[in-house]
């Protein structure tokens, strides 16, 4: 068994008010080292583009991080907070958006193609908000 973590700085959330939270998510990603800076940054412009296209996610943050805990030196946390478990397995995984914008940089069939090894996907139940 092992363990994954990373610290970060934190930056301000982004949320819609009043809407209703119930899960939050966090994605690790390691983008290869040897990826350009024009490249990390359109990357990172098209998962925060996401929120704007698919109303379920409620708040988000994309920080970059400084230490890495576990098996991969991971280089970025993307968080969201969804309006329900339905709306992360269902509307935002299955969304277009997703797949033809984002997965580019996940899929190694595609050239543009940074995020590299695995990736480590996880989410749970929250009761009050999880992003600050």
């Amino acid at each position: 068994m092992y363990v994954d973590g990373v610290g970060y700085p934190a930056s301000s959330a982004h949320r819609r008010p009043d809407e209703p939270h119930t899960v939050y998510r966090a994605l690790l990603v390691r983008v290869d080292p040897d990826a350009s800076v024009e490249a990390v940054e359109e990357f990172e412009g098209d998962l925060l583009k996401m929120p704007g296209y698919i109303p379920s996610i409620v708040a988000w943050r994309l920080s970059r991080v400084a230490d890495s805990v576990g098996r991969t030196e991971w280089t970025h946390v993307w968080e969201q907070e969804f309006t329900d478990h339905d709306a992360l397995m269902g509307q935002y995984l299955n969304h277009p958006v997703h797949w033809s914008i984002v997965d580019r940089w996940f899929d190694p069939e595609c050239p543009e193609v940074i995020v590299r090894e695995r990736v480590c996907h996880t989410f749970c139940s929250v009761d009050d908000i999880a992003i600050e």
